[in-house]
């Protein structure tokens, strides 16, 4: 009776365990398939084409984005090889299954970008493909995802092409934020600054200038947004040490919601030299006309000063002779006297012309008695090479 009641303990333990395990069991197993319609369902909504094969290239899964994308049939595509697609006429599947071989042949993750004819149009995929492996190393299968890289490819060329442009811009340009780092530098900019673009790219305003000052960039700044355009003058500092003068005219722009400074500048250096030398000629070129009329005043004075006694004591002769023939001498004297007065009157003239100090004077002229005088002048000089020198009045020669 005993052998008896434990057979009944034993097998009602063994019912209780085997109830439990099936418990567990269908627990466990309704969680995998939760868990499985999870993740089911976050493949089916994510951004990105996905794809398993096995390693005969025969589809085992894929997300619907992939059939969506790809253009495959979604009645005939799981089970069906990559290429019985491709005689199917699916432009995409034999570059597929060229990848795929490539993976499986090097055993290494391949990637490359792919153009897609989808219902929106070409776009641009980025693919990856994987082996798969077991704990043991051995390949079970293949999986290719891949993600649309449309506007990525389409912005980096556009890039390229500004960048290009920007290159063949003679001009320095500069791209810079608004904390004065520089984004972006063309190859004018390298020249001008002796920093190769790539190294201009990770640098700050503040490296190119030695007077940079942070609170006068912000007002730059706060001014560049308001008005959109500035033009002004600058100093930037070369590799070598040496100064270079830019004449800049920046941009303003807004990109993103990120405000961007294209700063084009034109080095001036050259025609800042030009200036200050033609500064430096224009104040030596008065400073010497200053030490002309100087020169001239002091001179005229001095000449000035002996003729005028030369010319009293020719006056005293004219008068204490009156009636004899020497008269005519001292005339002749005080003629040229006065003749020579008016000559150094002229260079007085002509240092007030420097001086910006001539005045004019309206009066009457006796043109005869000036003719005369200058042939007084010039008649002794004329006998004594044996010339004569006649005046001839004209019927109409005006007397004044």
């Amino acid at each position: 009776g005993r052998e008896i009641e434990l057979k009944k303990q034993l097998h009602s333990q063994e019912e209780y365990a085997r109830q439990h395990l099936e418990t567990l069991v269908t627990e466990r197993t309704e969680a995998l398939l939760a868990s499985s319609r999870e993740l089911r369902a976050l493949v089916d909504n994510l951004p990105v084409n996905s794809v398993r094969l096995d390693l005969e290239y025969r589809v085992v899964f894929h997300s619907p984005q992939f059939e969506i994308n790809t253009g495959f049939a979604p009645d005939g595509l799981l089970g069906r090889k990559l290429d019985d697609l491709a005689r199917d006429g699916n432009p995409h599947a034999a570059r597929l299954e060229m990848l795929m071989r490539q993976c499986m042949e090097s055993g290494a993750p391949v990637e490359a970008d792919i153009k897609l004819d989808t219902p929106n149009g070409p776009r641009i995929h980025q693919i990856r493909i994987v082996l798969e492996r077991d704990i043991s190393g051995i390949p079970q299968g293949l999986l290719a995802v891949s993600m649309d890289i449309t506007e990525r490819r389409q912005g980096e060329a556009w890039l390229a092409l500004m960048s290009f442009a920007m290159n063949q811009v003679l001009e320095s340009a500069l791209l810079i934020d608004a904390q004065a780092n520089i984004i972006f530098a063309n190859r004018g900019a390298s020249d001008m600054l002796g920093y190769a673009p790539e190294q201009l790219q990770r640098m700050n305003l503040a490296d190119l200038r030695q007077d940079f000052d942070p609170q006068q960039w912000a007002d730059h700044w706060r001014e560049l947004q308001q008005h959109g355009n500035l033009s002004y003058e600058t100093v930037n500092r070369h590799r070598n040490g040496q100064e270079r003068h830019v004449e800049v005219n920046a941009t303003y722009f807004e990109m993103d919601g990120q405000g961007y400074d294209l700063a084009l500048g034109r080095n001036i250096s050259e025609r800042k030299q030009l200036e200050s030398a033609r500064e430096s000629a224009l104040l030596e070129a008065e400073r010497l006309a200053r030490t002309r009329s100087e020169f001239l005043a002091n001179m005229s004075h001095e000449i000035r000063t002996p003729l005028n006694a030369v010319l009293g004591i020719a006056q005293l002769g004219a008068r204490s002779n009156r009636g004899r023939k020497v008269q005519a001498q001292f005339v002749s004297i005080l003629d040229a006297g006065q003749l020579l007065l008016g000559l150094i009157d002229d260079i007085l003239d002509f240092s007030k012309i420097d001086a910006g100090k001539l005045s004019l004077e309206q009066g009457q002229v006796v043109l005869g008695d000036l003719v005369e005088q200058a042939v007084e002048l010039s008649a002794v000089r004329a006998i004594a090479k044996g010339r004569v020198i006649q005046v001839l009045d004209a019927p109409v020669f005006p007397g004044q």
